[in-house]
């Protein structure tokens, strides 16, 4: 290497990591590292391990449906009926393992499979139909949550004896088995969206329709396919509560679509689609958890917590909108 091209990668080192340090994810860390200071420096007890656990495993639930929610929101579009999907389909599984006798496997492959039938009548409604994403899921979203509460009657559906009986742990290592449920699910993830047809025809649906019908993308194929498999993936996060707590309460999925689309959309994922990475949207998840318990942990008022939450959505959506505007 001659030194003029030592010189050039000196030069560009510095600035190849100054410009990993201000990366939009990056900032998000340093966002979530201060919430956690704070709220630590406020009430001590929040780094306590039991609160740590209690936070790994909301997160778990959220992380879990925000990978693949990022996929959709890459492509421009939304699920309004995400947290209902995930209450719907661990309910019918838990009955059915509660009043049955079914176990817990056999249970956990019929959350799965009502939760991608849940997703393909939303990508029914979005991708064939045409009806505009938000306004579809929106109206799933009352439907699903009104047979949930039909079915459970408002009420715990208790199925800890086939959760036992199953063998499988709650945790392994220390670390809840949703969480390592995550994990893997980030990793396919990853993959998929960045280095597969797939992933790629996904950005392009994002990116320009007209651009995709040339290449011979169908937008249709696509969009369906993406909200059958994010209610699969919903299934699978009731499956990863009814093993966790080893019921489906009446709250179960309350708020995920807030949650979860708010996590992508802070990790990066823009709301006119075409952009938004797995690692991103995790992070961003990571930080809505962390705001969550920070505000619980610090005795903020129910309605002063929603205020706060939606003041967050509503700021990043704006930081969104301006840079969108910008590249006009």
């Amino acid at each position: 290497m001659s030194g003029a091209d030592r010189k050039t990668v000196h030069r560009r080192s510095p600035d190849a990591a100054k410009e990993f340090l201000l990366r939009s994810e990056m900032i998000t860390v340093y966002v979530m590292v201060v919430l956690v200071v704070v709220t630590s420096v406020l009430n001590p007890d929040f780094l306590k391990v039991g609160n740590f656990v209690s936070i790994l495993k909301q997160y778990s639930f959220y992380g879990i449906c925000g990978v693949m929610l990022t996929f959709l929101m890459v492509s421009l579009a939304f699920d309004m009926s995400l947290g209902n999907t995930v209450a719907l389909s661990g309910c019918i599984a838990a009955i059915l393992m509660r009043d049955f006798g079914m176990s817990f496997w056999v249970g956990a492959l019929v959350a799965v499979a009502v939760g991608a039938f849940l997703g393909l009548i939303n990508g029914f409604l979005h991708g064939v139909l045409k009806i505009q994403a938000f306004m579809a899921t929106l109206g799933t979203c009352y439907v699903y949550r009104g047979l949930f509460w039909v079915l459970s009657k408002q009420a715990s559906v208790e199925c800890g004896n086939a959760v036992k009986a199953s063998g499988v742990p709650s945790s392994v290592l220390g670390l809840p088995t949703s969480i390592w449920v995550l994990i893997v699910l980030a990793i396919i993830g990853h993959i998929v969206l960045k280095y597969t047809k797939f992933g790629r025809s996904t950005y392009i649906i994002g990116n320009n329709l007209e651009v995709a019908r040339e290449v011979g993308v169908s937008e249709t194929k696509i969009k369906v396919i993406l909200f059958a498999c994010l209610g699969f993936i919903a299934g699978l996060c009731a499956v990863c509560f009814i093993l966790t707590y080893g019921s489906i309460p009446p709250s179960t999925g309350a708020k995920y679509e807030f949650y979860v689309n708010a996590g992508t959309v802070i990790g990066g994922c823009s709301v006119y689609g075409g952009k938004g990475t797995i690692v991103g949207s995790l992070i961003g998840t990571a930080v809505m958890t962390i705001v969550q318990f920070s505000l619980r942990s610090l005795g903020v008022a129910p309605g002063y917590q929603n205020t706060v939450l939606g003041a967050i959505l509503l700021l990043v959506i704006l930081i969104d909108t301006v840079k969108e505007k910008k590249k006009m």
